[in-house]
């Protein structure tokens, strides 16, 4: 007659759970009134127990096998063997075959509770995530993040993570200005997404920082050691340009006397907006738009007065893509942003989430080109564009 899978389950959390505490008690029974005895009797004693309850757990071993064709739930199971296991890390008998015999069961019976070692390995990770897919996904880091978990953001992050040990995901954003301003669209997320995942994951998700301006650039480093955090970062000075051409071209910052967060001015003292040391650009024309040119106006001054021109170190699409797997790439250059997005090569190259800002440059040739390469693309806000692979 066929048990209920209750009745199983039952029986393997007893030859699990129970093992484990009969273990716990015997050898404490055994150091405390074994201290006349020999060692050698002691450990004879210690072997013979440990050979009884091997072959226990080779009877549960044997009602797993019967389990497999049931709906018994594989996680309480794997929660319970990693358990013992831990717990059996506790025990001063390392160098007894005995136990050895018996770590090495449980850890069998761990493996034949799923079909393979890739299994185990997404298991895991998939468990770690669903943390952090409830604090990136809440609602609260902005509407970028909002697509992006509609569009199984973590879903691709789980399959890039689970091919290998040592794989590493790496996220990409281009015009970091000095990072963790109040209206990057980006970091809010980024920063409840690497916040929520344990040490080790974290360090496999590679999060770069690129700023052309040096005095930017200065800042944002600052800004990363201050910070202190935890996280796997680079930081680049260089820009990135669309073609092999553009190689040379002067990058157009604003003059170190701007305060690079508050946009305070120690020339003068007048204090202009925050925002005003983030229009650096390869484009001068676009620098000194109106909505640009006016904030200085107002103040009683002028934009071009606090225009510089700087050699920069410069990075082409196609070679930033090459040697990169990029999984999110966030383009913000004031004005050539739709040209960068022209420029990925091909699909295979292209990153899986993309995000660029659009209010400078024309969008459609971009879409189109984004599209040809199998993206859906979506507006994100008044200013930005995002798109994401159709087959992420």
């Amino acid at each position: 007659m066929e048990l209920p899978v209750g009745t199983y389950r039952g029986l393997i959390l007893v030859f699990i759970v129970g093992i484990f505490f009969l273990v716990r008690t015997d050898l404490s029974f055994l150091n405390g009134n074994g201290q006349h005895q020999s060692q050698d009797v002691l450990r004879s004693e210690i072997q013979v127990m440990f050979k009884q309850i091997k072959g226990s757990i080779d009877e549960a071993t044997s009602t797993l096998h019967t389990l497999k064709e049931s709906s018994f739930s594989k996680d309480e199971t794997l929660k319970e063997i990693n358990y013992t296991l831990n717990s059996l890390k506790g025990f001063s008998v390392d160098q007894d075959k005995s136990l050895n015999e018996v770590k090495s069961t449980l850890n069998s019976l761990k493996g034949s509770m799923l079909e393979n070692e890739g299994e185990s390995k997404s298991t895991n990770i998939s468990e770690l995530f669903i943390g952090a897919a409830e604090a990136v996904c809440s609602g609260k880091n902005g509407l970028v993040w909002e697509q992006m978990c509609g569009a199984n953001f973590f879903k691709s992050l789980h399959k890039q993570l689970s091919k290998k040990n040592d794989n590493t995901v790496r996220i990409i954003q281009i015009g970091a200005h000095t990072g963790w301003e109040r209206n990057d669209p980006f970091m809010k997320g980024v920063t409840a997404l690497l916040s929520s995942l344990p040490h080790e994951l974290r360090q496999r998700i590679e999060y770069n920082l690129i700023e052309a301006s040096p005095f930017n650039y200065e800042q944002l480093v600052k800004n990363v050691k201050n910070h202190n955090l935890d996280w796997n970062i680079k930081t680049v000075n260089a820009g990135i340009i669309p073609t092999p051409e553009q190689k040379g071209l002067k990058f157009y910052s604003m003059k170190s006397t701007l305060d690079t967060e508050s946009g305070l001015d120690s020339k003068t003292g007048k204090k202009l907006p925050y925002w005003v040391t983030q229009i650096g650009s390869f484009s001068k024309s676009t620098m000194t738009k109106p909505m640009h040119a006016n904030v200085f106006k107002e103040n009683g001054l002028n934009i071009s007065d606090y225009i510089v021109a700087v050699d920069v170190k410069t990075i082409t699409v196609t070679e930033l893509l090459a040697d990169h797997d990029i999984l999110f790439l966030m383009i913000d250059t004031e004005g050539l942003d739709c040209d960068i997005v022209r420029a990925i090569p091909n699909k295979e190259l292209a990153p899986r989430f993309l995000l660029f800002e659009r209010k400078h440059c024309k969008e459609g040739d971009a879409v189109k080109h984004l599209k040809s390469l199998g993206f859906v693309t979506q507006r994100s806000g008044s200013e930005n564009m995002f798109a994401y692979k159709e087959d992420t």
